[in-house]
Order: C-alpha cells, then sequence, then structure tokens
C-alpha cells in the first residue's frame, strides 16, 4: 500500500514538473508574452504598462524586484534554454536587452492584444550592432559604453581632475599615498577598474600591459597612488611602482 502510494506521489511530482517545465520554456517572444500574460499579477501588469518602453529592463531581476522567470529564461548561464537561442538567432545577444524585447512584447500584449515583433526588435539590433562594433574594437576606441577612456597615465590623472572637485582633492591628499589607495580600492578604483574597461581590455590596460603591468588591481592601484602624488607635487616614479609590482 506504502509502496503504490509513494509511485503516485512521485508520478504526480514528475508529471507536475514536466508541465511546470515545459509552461516555462518558451520557444519564442509570442510564447513567452502568452505565459506573462497568465502569470503575471495584475498589479504587476499595471506596472507593466506605466513603464517606458526603454525602462522596461530595470523591472527585471537583477536589475529589479520582479520578473525572475524572464531572468531564467534569457541569462547567459542558461544557454539551452529556447528563448535564449531565439533571441541569440535573432541578433540580441546583451541581457539588458534581450530583457527589454521580451517585456516589450508583454507590454504591447497587454495593451494591443499583439505585437510587431520586427519594429520591437529593430531599435535594439542596432544598439547590439554599436556594442558589437565596441567590443571588436575596444583596444583602439577613446570612448567604450558610454565613458572615455584615457590612454595613458597623465591623461588618467585629467580624467580624475574632471571628477574631483578642488575641495575633494585637498582631502585626499591629506591621507598618506598607501591610506588613499587601500581606502579607494573598492570605490574608486572598481569605478577605474570596471569603467575605464581594465578587466575586458581597452587602451588603457594596453598602455599597461605594454609597460609589464596587467592585473587590473595592479593597474588601478598604480594609477591611484601616482594621482596621490601628482596632486601631492610628488615624484611619480612609474617604474619603480611597476618594479613593486
Amino acid at each position: 500500500m506504502k509502496a503504490k502510494l509513494f509511485l503516485t506521489i512521485f508520478l504526480s511530482l514528475s508529471l507536475s514538473a514536466i508541465y511546470a517545465q515545459k509552461k516555462s520554456n518558451p520557444k519564442n517572444l509570442k510564447s513567452a508574452s502568452e505565459i506573462l500574460i497568465n502569470e503575471t499579477p495584475n498589479n504587476i501588469k499595471e506596472l507593466v504598462k506605466s513603464t517606458a518602453d526603454d525602462s522596461l529592463y530595470l523591472l527585471c531581476y537583477p536589475n529589479g524586484d520582479y520578473f525572475e522567470e524572464v531572468f531564467h529564461w534569457i541569462s547567459a548561464d542558461q544557454k539551452r534554454t529556447k528563448l535564449n537561442r531565439y533571441l541569440k538567432k535573432a541578433g540580441i545577444n546583451c541581457f539588458d536587452y534581450r530583457c527589454s524585447v521580451v517585456l516589450i512584447a508583454f507590454k504591447h500584449t497587454i495593451l494591443y492584444g499583439s505585437f510587431d515583433e520586427e519594429k520591437i526588435l529593430k531599435p535594439y539590433l542596432e544598439k547590439q550592432d554599436w556594442i558589437d562594433y565596441q567590443h571588436e574594437n575596444r583596444f583602439t576606441l577613446d570612448t567604450l559604453y558610454g565613458f572615455y577612456i584615457p590612454k595613458d597615465l597623465e591623461d588618467c590623472f585629467r580624467e580624475l581632475d574632471r571628477i574631483f572637485d578642488d575641495s575633494i582633492r585637498a582631502e585626499l591628499i591629506i591621507m598618506d599615498e598607501k591610506t588613499f589607495a587601500s581606502r579607494a580600492h573598492f570605490g574608486l578604483g572598481r569605478w577605474i577598474r570596471n569603467n575605464w574597461q581594465l578587466w575586458g581590455g581597452s587602451r588603457l590596460s594596453t598602455y599597461f600591459n605594454d609597460l609589464g603591468v596587467f592585473h587590473p588591481d595592479d593597474i588601478s592601484w598604480i594609477i591611484l597612488i601616482s594621482y596621490h602624488r601628482y596632486l601631492s607635487g610628488k615624484e611619480i616614479n612609474l617604474e619603480e611602482q611597476i618594479r613593486r609590482e
């Protein structure tokens, strides 16, 4: 009797899992919209309707608090999902752009009962082309993903001078250089590593690579120490810093 009950429960759970997997694995934007229409609470639908198309991706997890299921459909580590393959074939690779086209299609389905897929995809294909161009030419371009990329150490100083006004620069040099660099490592240092594309590669990373410095943490440390010395009117001693790294 117990064995029969166990088998019944097991089969029931298995069938439910298969159904859920099938239901949650849309093959294109239309089927994704149909699932979202059926599963999204009305208050979230109202939020989607009132959100501008180009801001919808901010609602989707991990940018926002909603649509975690959409995240699992299109995130980079879910390469086997049908929607991931569909969007890749369409030419949309950026996660935020994928979020946008899925949620715009969903929004238009709520409002109009259908959507024009070609019209939705077109602006994001153009954006994706620009992203791809920047990625392919990242080691020579002076701007990547909206941020100016310094060409050398002196150019770094000029950019940092634009970020900090005189009063902040005066506060920075009150600290000794190592204290400043240590405290700035996870703030300004992280900003430098991420926005000046030291992880992915840029003309600034190439400049330091040619000097024999390769790790982004080491590069940002040298930039911070050098900037402190620049503000303090001290010798940069770049070669000595590189030997220590």
